[in-house]
């Protein structure tokens, strides 16, 4: 399971406001520019180089489960940012699209479905605000593909909890606060209004660094086993 790093980051604290932190970014500070990555997310889909304008911006490519940069975002001029997912190996086109962004907006963009018609979609990511000195802000993106896209719901195993629900194929939920916690959160997703947990799909993650802002995205394909196999990945926006 792909984690992003996420158990390497360092959490930096800047300007201090009464009690509360705000806490730098991934390298992508710049209020200049549209911040944009790009997440892997086909289940069977080849490994993939993203264009942009028309010109290769990955080195190598981009796996399943993999995502571009690795960490933070990347920038690029305000306005029409059109983009392409193509196959390493063959230069295909898979799937395009265009964002068109201001100054200081972030977006991921989701390659998901299967081939030979995998789909993207793109979700606009509010990483500001993460102030808490106690807290994490957290979010769920729906991308658990299959001829039924069920409606589903994140839940936190220790307690229970419902983080959200009711969340559709391609959906992305506001950031909430969670408490940071002293010991690793284990979620799992579920059909909303069922008790029973998709197999395959918990995600243990490091005890969440306070004021970090996280993406929880749910991938595979509903029935499937092997590398479609429902799951969770977790990667950190800021």
């Amino acid at each position: 399971m792909a984690f992003e790093a996420l158990f390497m980051l360092i959490m930096v604290l800047a300007a201090a406001c009464g009690d509360k932190y705000n806490i730098a970014g991934l390298g992508d500070d710049a209020t200049s520019g549209v911040k944009i990555r790009f997440t892997n997310a086909c289940s069977n889909c080849p490994s993939v180089n993203i264009k942009v304008g028309g010109k290769i911006i990955t080195g190598v490519g981009v796996a399943f489960n993999g995502g571009f940069p690795a960490l933070g975002y990347t920038t690029f001029p305000a306005g029409d940012v059109n983009f392409e997912f193509v196959r390493a190996d063959s230069g295909q086109t898979l799937s395009a699209g265009k964002i068109t962004g201001t100054d200081g907006k972030y977006f991921t963009v989701f390659l998901n479905d299967t081939v030979p018609t995998p789909i993207n979609f793109v979700v606009q990511d509010d990483v500001y605000g993460a102030k808490e000195d106690t807290m994490a802000r957290i979010r769920f993106v729906h991308g658990l593909s299959g001829k039924v896209k069920d409606t589903l719901e994140l839940v936190r195993k220790i307690d229970s909890k419902v983080i959200y629900s009711g969340i559709t194929f391609s959906q992305a939920t506001p950031f909430g606060h969670l408490n940071q916690g002293n010991t690793p959160d284990t979620f799992f997703i579920r059909k909303s209004g069922s008790t029973t947990a998709y197999p395959g799909t918990a995600s243990v993650i490091s005890t969440w660094a306070k004021g970090r802002t996280y993406t929880i995205y749910s991938k595979g394909i509903t029935g499937k086993t092997g590398t479609q196999l429902p799951g969770l990945n977790v990667h950190t926006n800021r």
